[in-house]
């Protein structure tokens, strides 16, 4: 059972969370959000990112096997350790 206080508490994020206000200052700091799951991002090649997680997107293609990733980091730590390749080869 929550005190008094915490009850008080939830309602006031509660609160915070549902307004009008809370919107317009995400959008004036420039804020990115997630159109899948309003998760906000600080720039707009984050939330890219993020969106791949629920679209599937793969853009990036190893050269060598075809295996697919949705980030040029994996793909380059793919080349490294399964390929034993330097990140170069992956403009070939």
């Amino acid at each position: 059972m929550r005190s008094s206080m915490a009850t008080s508490i939830f309602k006031l994020v509660d609160m915070y969370l549902s307004s009008a206000d809370t919107t317009s200052s995400i959008e004036k700091k420039g804020s990115h959000i997630c159109q899948f799951c309003r998760k906000l991002f600080p720039s707009k090649w984050k939330l890219t990112q993020h969106i791949r997680v629920h679209t599937g997107e793969k853009p990036f293609e190893c050269k060598i096997c075809g295996a697919k990733f949705s980030q040029k980091g994996t793909l380059r730590g793919h080349l490294f350790t399964v390929h034993e390749t330097t990140h170069s080869l992956q403009f070939m």
